[in-house]
């Protein structure tokens, strides 16, 4: 009878309740590394808001100092030449200029890494460990 009472006693474990365990962790694992994706693109988010925030309230100040740069110039050439054509030339040049800024500015942004490197890592572990590769 004693015997009887200890089996009752210890909890069986079954093949489906082994399953649902495995299936629990995997979801907790899951979870846990959108938690981890989640946070590390939204600190990399951050480390780009101030400087982006910063070229902003930069290039508000430069356009005053162009638009008076750029009227300074079109009186300069309109001393030598008439007053259309000066304007013509420097839309010209400063078109220019801007295409070139635009290039660079997106070779920049290309190289910029907004990809949460560190959950891709664990992620890359968590799928090895389950295949049994690790």
């Amino acid at each position: 009878m004693q015997m009887a009472a200890n089996r009752t006693e210890q909890p069986r474990v079954t093949t489906i309740g082994l399953a649902r365990g495995i299936i629990d962790d995997v979801e907790a694992l899951a979870r846990t590394e959108v938690r981890l994706a989640k946070a590390e693109t939204k600190a990399n988010a951050l480390k780009f808001a101030r400087p982006f925030a910063l070229f902003a309230v930069a290039g508000v100040l430069a356009s005053g100092a162009l638009l008076a740069l750029l009227a300074s110039a079109i009186a300069f050439l309109a001393t030598v030449m008439g007053v259309g054509l000066a304007a013509l030339l420097v839309a010209v040049v400063v078109a220019a200029a801007a295409g070139v800024i635009v290039l660079s500015a997106s070779a920049s942004l290309k190289r910029a890494k907004m990809m949460p490197v560190r959950t891709e890592r664990s992620v890359a572990r968590d799928i090895e460990t389950l295949r049994g590769d690790a």
